[in-house]
């Protein structure tokens, strides 16, 4: 509600220095051109660990010692190249004194925002209306160079990999090849993950979808250990 009565980029800074709910990516913009981004919240600053795993908590080994300082958080003002982008991925490169996450989303959206931002000169609101409706499926784009040197193994398999050849990389409604890509996705990771996983882990972690996107794409451009099927010869 404090928010809503700022007047400035400044209020907005300043009302967020006492924001103590969930994390949150707050972009904020005044009449004056200035533009903003605050990854707000409430970071641990952990003594020990990540909070990843569950660790002995009657030690005290583990404690929190308070919250990572409001200036500490990632933030920026006005950056140069005149935008800011965010979209659940991860948003800073460098090593701070606290973890921040170590859960963010694939930077594929990040990275398609970023794509049609730079396409143009200047932007406008038809331009925006068309972002918030785009459907160019990015991960595709980046993994079907390799999914499409596979050999089919049948009649089926060659239809298949000729209308991905001519696909779009668009996930539109009506799409075959859409439907094709999304099925073959959800399933090379299984393939790729589930035999060292096993199936219990496997449907946990599945269900990780920013996860398991990092995760195969890592493992098929560097024709990882994963590749192998550890319960075949």
């Amino acid at each position: 509600v404090f928010v809503n009565r700022a007047r400035s980029a400044a209020d907005v800074v300043a009302v967020m220095r006492d924001y103590r709910l969930m994390d949150q990516n707050v972009v904020y913009a005044d009449k004056n051109g200035n533009i903003g981004y605050i990854a707000a919240g409430t970071i641990p600053l952990r003594s020990k660990g990540d909070g990843t795993l569950p660790v002995p908590g009657w030690t005290g080994e583990y404690e929190w010692q308070g919250y990572m300082p409001f200036d500490q958080l990632p933030q920026i003002v006005n950056p140069a190249t005149g935008y800011i982008v965010t979209a659940n991925n991860r948003v800073t490169n460098d090593d701070r004194a606290a973890l921040i996450s170590t859960n963010y989303a694939a930077p594929y959206r990040a990275a398609r925002i970023i794509e049609m931002i730079e396409a143009k000169p200047r932007l406008n609101a038809d331009d925006m209306a068309t972002m918030q409706a785009d459907v160019l499926a990015l991960h595709a784009r980046t993994l079907l160079p390799i999914l499409l040197q596979t050999s089919p193994a049948d009649e089926r398999g060659r239809q298949a990999l000729d209308l991905l050849r001519g696909w779009d990389a668009r996930a539109t409604g009506d799409s075959t090849a859409t439907a094709i890509f999304e099925a073959w996705y959800i399933r090379i990771a299984q393939r790729l993950f589930a035999d060292e996983l096993g199936d219990d882990v496997w449907q946990t972690y599945s269900r990780n979808s920013y996860m398991v996107a990092m995760a195969l794409e890592a493992a098929l451009y560097e024709n990882s250990p994963f590749c192998d099927d550890v319960r075949t010869p």
